[in-house]
């Protein structure tokens, strides 16, 4: 909640769900020179269902909405998350500005008389034994499944330390169809993969069909011929494409694997591949805690995509956890 410093705030919230952020402008903040004071700055008060109230965290407006769940989630106890940040009825993206956010009361904010109040949900990490088969890829299998680099003569070594370093778990898909191709698949590794790794390899790749709004549709014809031209030269509205882009990869894997549902987390697909190789491939924007788990680990993605004006097909070839967003295995090889 955003309020003048020595106003008292309450909260209604379950716990431990919920909590609320009080934030207010500051009386006595501090100036920028003599006589003046900076009018952004405020202070955030998280206040628990009880009454309690955690300490309180100096802000700006200018500050982003993940600034403000950074800064609280510092108060909070381990391994406890902050998976998102409520106002005005709706979550706020993490790239939104504060003071955009909460634009309407901005100004009454700045003079320090009213109060703004956050919904905080609280939640857990998700944990890897619900989202990932494990135990997770054998050393030898992703030494093998190396795709992403031509390994030459003498390079072997490098390449399997580098397999042995990293690590790579498949997601469960909601729906496992094992076909016969894939048990044969299975039992043919042998010692050199493990099970789960070659069942979550299904004959046939899962599949989706998005439908996407009117901002894909005016970007349409400029990334058709993007792709056309081969040209190194991106699209004028490259960001706004991409964004359509990887939110619709975001959305098919949230719908085809076990947990991504809940758990927060943004995409970056290689645009240009996708443009001129009809293909995605990429990986999640940062990596993922897990309550089991130490190491963080990324989504990592790859398969190929059919476009058209208003429906975007995908097809995954390989969907899995890594300690590495490059990781090489079952990754494409781009010129």
């Amino acid at each position: 909640q955003v309020g003048p410093r020595n106003q008292a705030c309450s909260s209604m919230a379950p716990w431990p769900s919920m909590l609320r952020n009080l934030l207010s402008r500051g009386r006595f903040s501090p100036s920028s020179g003599r006589g003046q004071h900076r009018c952004e700055d405020i202070i955030i008060q998280a206040v628990l269902p009880s009454g309690n109230t955690l300490a309180t965290i100096p802000a700006k407006l200018s500050w982003s909405c993940a600034q403000v769940k950074a800064a609280t989630l510092e108060y909070l106890e381990k391994p406890k998350c902050i998976s998102a940040l409520l106002y005005g009825g709706r979550a706020l993206a993490d790239d939104e500005i504060l003071e955009d956010a909460v634009a309407p009361v901005a100004s009454a904010l700045h003079n320090g008389s009213t109060i703004i109040s956050f919904g905080v949900i609280v939640s857990m990490p998700p944990s890897l034994a619900c989202v990932a088969e494990q135990p997770g890829m054998s050393d030898a299998y992703k030494f093998e499944s190396w795709t992403a680099t031509k390994i030459h003569p003498g390079e072997e070594e490098f390449y399997r330390a580098m397999a042995a370093g990293t690590e790579c778990y498949f997601l469960k898909p909601k729906i496992i169809c094992q076909s016969e191709d894939s048990k044969r698949r299975s039992s043919n590794h042998g010692g050199t993969t493990n099970v789960g790794a070659s069942l979550l390899l299904p004959a046939e790749p899962p599949k989706a069909r998005v439908a996407m709004g009117e901002e894909w549709a005016a970007f349409y014809d400029e990334f058709v011929l993007q792709g056309r031209e081969c040209s190194r030269k991106p699209p004028s509205n490259c960001a706004r494409i991409g964004k359509c882009l990887d939110e619709a990869v975001r959305e098919v894997l949230m719908d085809l694997y076990e947990g991504l549902d809940g758990i927060d987390f943004t995409i970056q697909n290689n645009l240009d591949a996708t443009a001129e190789y009809r293909i995605i491939d990429g990986h999640s924007e940062k990596p993922i805690k897990f309550a089991d788990h130490e190491t963080k680990l990324y989504i990592v993605f790859t398969g190929k995509a059919r476009f058209s004006r208003t429906v975007m097909q995908l097809q995954f070839d390989a969907v899995y956890l890594s300690s590495d967003e490059y990781c090489g295995v079952l990754r494409p090889v781009l010129m």
